[in-house]
């Protein structure tokens, strides 16, 4: 996603701090489910698939959040991202929601079928499955072929200041604004 976003603002940062306070809470959620997922009370359980699956949809809307901030009015993403790749990465990032409250909605009725469920979602998240990117196969990495030397994935740019093995951050084409 922030592969799309050329300039950035206080409101999105806002946004993206919230986003990553939720994903901070992710263990804690894990845990209470693990916890009470083997209790004999099924209110327990219940409640702490409940409080899972809420937590996994409020980072949903979140991330989706960010994207639409970043593209309302087209302010902050690339000049050179079309509309309709913004449509279809909306719709990608968008295909998680309804699941994710599918299996809040699971979750009263059968513990382990929403368990099941939220799994099944990861899955077809990391699972190269054609039909989940909306007739085209490139719905995650448009614009890649047009992005200049040493900003593609993988490799190393020039006036690279933060690096990480496999990720690379150019902070001078991050333009602020207010």
């Amino acid at each position: 996603m922030f592969r799309h976003i050329q300039q950035v603002d206080y409101a999105l940062l806002f946004i993206n701090s919230l986003f990553l306070m939720c994903i901070a809470f992710i263990p804690f959620v894990t845990s209470l489910l693990t916890q009470y997922i083997t209790s004999t009370s099924p209110t327990e359980q219940h409640t702490a698939a409940i409080v899972y699956g809420a937590t996994l949809l409020l980072n949903g809307i979140l991330f989706n959040s960010i994207w639409w901030y970043a593209v309302w009015k087209r302010r902050l993403v690339r000049s050179d991202l079309d509309a309709q790749a913004v449509q279809r990465i909306t719709r990608g990032y968008l295909f998680g929601l309804p699941f994710y409250a599918l299996s809040i909605v699971l979750s009263l009725l059968n513990v382990e079928l929403s368990l099941a469920f939220y799994i099944f979602i990861d899955l077809m998240y990391v699972l190269p499955i054609p039909f989940l990117r909306f007739g085209r196969p490139d719905i995650f990495s448009v614009g890649a072929q047009e992005a200049p030397e040493g900003h593609l994935p993988h490799t190393l740019a020039k006036n690279e200041r933060n690096s990480l093995p496999g990720f690379t951050i150019d902070i001078s084409r991050i333009k602020w604004r207010r």
